[in-house]
């Protein structure tokens, strides 16, 4: 269960098929950490004045796009943003290969179809066919979702470069989980998310996500809604 709900970001999308957990937040079921809202850190905040204002600028960027991947997979989507609206272009995928090539979500309806637009990278057919999918299965998680999940225990590391990127390093501890979490230092939203546990002496990573952020706002409602 718990390599279904790490791998559920791509994998479930690609695949459409996975349960979800109605119990569970859609961070507790992509990531399977517990979220922030059923449980507190307790313990001194450090650098909190800081945090809060990172998670204050990113929320200004309401509007996104960008791509994403995890590693180690190959697989890659192209995801556009726009309020509670997401599409999700399929850019490269792996073995299991669905019978669309983007994906629309509407997060205020809780609708999502899958719709064969291009034949490439996707061999989907015929163009135009659509499919209806679970909410809950191919709803993603987007850079937003991650800041808002940061808890006020979170610490600030310090600054690293990312793929060329300056970024802040922050790190907390979500249950039995160690995040590590690089935060763009302009858009101020997550480029690089690891998670990763104690076992024994040694840490494993579980694993690690990242976002590679192209556009910020601007985006058109056509862009996130499938024409009709």
């Amino acid at each position: 269960m718990r390599i279904i709900l790490a791998v559920i970001f791509i994998f479930a999308v690609l695949t459409a098929g996975c349960a979800s957990d109605g119990d569970k937040s859609q961070f507790e079921q992509a990531t399977g950490i517990e979220s922030q809202n059923k449980t507190s850190n307790a313990g001194a905040i450090n650098a909190d004045s800081f945090i809060q204002s990172l998670i204050s600028k990113g929320e200004e960027n309401a509007e996104l796009k960008y791509t994403f991947s995890q590693e180690p997979d190959l697989n890659t989507l192209l995801v556009a943003v726009k309020g509670l609206r997401i599409k999700l272009d399929i850019m490269s995928v792996g073995h299991q290969v669905p019978p669309y090539s983007s994906i629309y979500v509407n997060r205020e309806t809780q609708e999502a179809f899958g719709i064969c637009e291009a034949r490439r990278p996707v061999e989907c057919d015929p163009l135009g066919k659509v499919t209806v999918l679970g909410f809950d299965d191919v709803n993603p998680l987007t850079p937003h979702d991650w800041l808002r999940d940061i808890p006020s225990a979170a610490e600030v590391v310090g600054t690293e470069s990312f793929d060329r990127q300056e970024t802040t390093l922050i790190r907390y501890q979500k249950g039995n989980n160690k995040v590590r979490m690089w935060i763009h230092d302009y858009y101020n939203l997550p480029m690089k998310i690891e998670l990763s546990h104690i076992e024994g002496e040694d840490e494993i990573i579980d694993a690690v996500y990242v976002y590679k952020i192209i556009q910020s706002g601007r985006i058109k409602t056509s862009e996130v809604t499938p024409s009709k």
